[in-house]
């Protein structure tokens, strides 16, 4: 869309099954610029202003129900008021909670081992495949070709066209070829003669269902960087809530590209109910009203390094990669669009200062997924 939206309208995108049909559509949906990584923070509130036109132009919706993460440490609260002054220079606005403010603001959560937190009011939670269906519908205004149901399945490179075919034969030519196939990237990569050094991490995400209409924001107890897995909650509907233990930090040990981007399990698994209560329980002591009834799983697809890949190949200029966004894309989405519609369009980025650091190639990527 974004490209598109450069002037740059000779576009065909080809979907494997349908927008959101995949990892866009399994998540829990939530946006928020609460993160001590600066670079990403500036993604974060770049995106939020693209959602926000969204909004005015599309009739998207957003729940703004609000955001806070936790701190346990000095070190982390200072990290906090760090990102908050950053904040402030990007428009964003926040507050630095101290541990009374939190359970105020969180009625029933245990916050004696807490230092307090860092809340922006104005996050909250989207539906992914509305978004998705926006995207779709402005880009075919804009003159894009969408073919749904078409998965790519080979690709031909003569040195200045990819010739791309598919199940039934030739899908085109083209002089530039990106590569956002999500979980799927690293399969893709292979066939455009290229690497996507990408570990596809399955998350799951349980239902929860109270007698009582809590009024709270999306909670995340998770600290990044932290290595440790934590709960959240985000509210969902009237006595309904969504459910979940987080970290972005890599699980599978084995080297490994983790979990099959087709053929993974969706549904819930017990043992993980079963970790998701005793977490809930030890975190939301006071609430004794609610239980799990259902979920299901999404895949995160993880940089072995912890960054986003968005950018062309150093020795195949024609390929550009845009992925490894690792459970938080919807929160990134349009920032990380924007990076790839310049590399496209203008031959380099311009509006984020880091974003040549993204390149899919780039050495730190490859040295730890070698390591």
């Amino acid at each position: 869309m974004q490209t598109a939206e450069l002037g740059f309208t000779d576009i065909t995108v080809f979907e494997a099954f349908h927008p959101a049909e995949g990892s866009s559509g399994l998540s829990a949906g939530i946006f928020n610029r609460q993160t001590n990584k600066p670079d990403e923070l500036e993604m974060r509130a770049y995106s939020v202003r693209a959602l926000e036109r969204l909004v005015e132009e599309d009739g998207f919706h957003l729940d703004r129900v609000g955001y806070v993460r936790i701190a346990k440490t000095e070190q982390q609260l200072q990290a906090y008021a760090d990102a908050q002054e950053l904040q402030r220079e990007l428009g964003v606005g926040s507050q630095l909670l101290n541990r009374q403010q939190l359970a105020a603001l969180v009625p029933g959560m245990y916050v004696d081992d807490l230092l307090g937190g860092l809340f922006g009011p104005d996050d909250g939670h989207l539906d992914g495949h509305m978004l998705c269906g926006v995207l779709r519908d402005r880009a075919l205004a804009r003159g894009v070709t969408l073919r749904n149901r078409t998965p790519v399945t080979a690709a031909d490179d003569d040195g200045s066209q990819i010739r791309l075919l598919g199940e039934d034969g030739d899908l085109g030519t083209f002089d530039l070829v990106v590569n956002a196939a999500g979980p799927n990237g690293a399969a893709t990569a292979e066939l455009l003669g290229v690497t996507q050094h990408v570990v596809n991490e399955r998350h799951q995400i349980c239902v929860l269902e109270s007698r009582s209409e809590r009024n709270i924001p999306a909670v995340q107890t998770y600290v990044p960087g932290s290595g440790q897995e934590a709960i959240w909650v985000r509210p969902e509907g009237p006595g309904r809530f969504l459910t979940g233990l987080h970290t972005q930090e890599i699980r599978t040990a084995d080297g490994s590209g983790g979990e099959h981007p087709f053929d993974f399990r969706k549904s819930v698994e017990d043992s993980y109910i079963e970790a998701v209560a005793e977490a809930f329980d030890f975190r939301m002591p006071g609430w004794d009203d609610v239980g799990i009834t259902g979920g299901w799983s999404g895949l995160y697809p993880v940089s072995p390094d912890g960054r986003f890949q968005v950018g062309p190949y150093r020795d195949k200029p024609n390929v550009l990669a845009v992925g490894a966004l690792g459970g938080v894309g919807l929160t990134n989405a349009l920032a990380v669009g924007r990076i790839a519609a310049e590399w496209i369009v203008d031959g380099e980025p311009t509006v984020f200062s880091f974003a040549k650091e993204l390149v899919p190639d780039r050495a730190s990527l490859s040295s730890v997924a070698h390591a």
